[in-house]
């Protein structure tokens, strides 16, 4: 089986490939990979770290391939460049309208009084948001069971690990139900989901 460096780099660091050959290189991957768990950008840190100085354009490289391995960018995207199928202007009108529907929801919550019900990503950041929120009602979530399945097999780690440190005043605060028994369930799992994700979901449900 004649492997390129990208599809190499997916099976030291336990990475998922966008390939043809995806399912093999997980299989070999659990046999050869440096870790039993995914070690995304590890390659360009150890890079950056063993330089002497670290420029803004190291740190774009690792922006860069982050992005490519959550996308569907071009696998033969340059080394500082994403390929997109977007043009410029698609891309800035969809920041630009982004950007005005969390003013409008800000402002919408600001001067309503219904309870709000809140569906973000289970992870440190997601919860601080929900928490944050004022009249908050339920946490829309996945059934538990589908969350913890589909967490443990993402293995995203980061998405935990790089967050929860940011968040524990906020947390400490909270003692809304909802916030606090999906801050234990992330904690337990310590891993997180975004929740593009979890549209995929079969049910979802409240926390009661």
């Amino acid at each position: 089986m004649k492997l390129d460096a990208s599809e190499y780099r997916a099976i030291i660091l336990n990475l998922q490939a966008n390939t043809k050959q995806a399912h093999r290189l997980r299989q070999i991957a659990c046999e050869d990979s440096f870790a039993a768990r995914a070690m995304p950008n590890l390659d360009r840190l150890v890079g950056s770290v063993v330089k002497e100085h670290v420029s803004f354009v190291d740190l774009i490289q690792v922006a860069v391939g982050m992005v490519n391995e959550e996308t569907t960018a071009s696998a033969d995207s340059e080394r500082n460049k994403l390929l997109l199928k977007q043009t410029e202007s698609e891309i800035t009108d969809w920041i630009k309208n982004r950007r005005a529907c969390e003013d409008d929801a800000e402002k919408v919550l600001v001067t309503r009084g219904e309870p709000v019900d809140a569906f973000v990503d289970f992870d440190p950041t997601g919860l601080s948001i929900a928490a944050s929120l004022l009249r908050l009602a339920h946490l829309i979530l996945p059934d538990e069971r589908w969350i913890i399945s589909a967490i443990r097999e993402r293995k995203r780690y980061d998405l935990y690990g790089a967050q929860i440190g940011v968040h524990g005043a906020k947390f400490a605060a909270s003692t809304h139900p909802d916030v606090v028994l999906s801050l234990a369930l992330l904690k337990q799992l310590r891993q997180g989901y975004t929740q593009e994700w979890m549209e995929s979901a079969s049910t979802t449900r409240r926390f009661d």
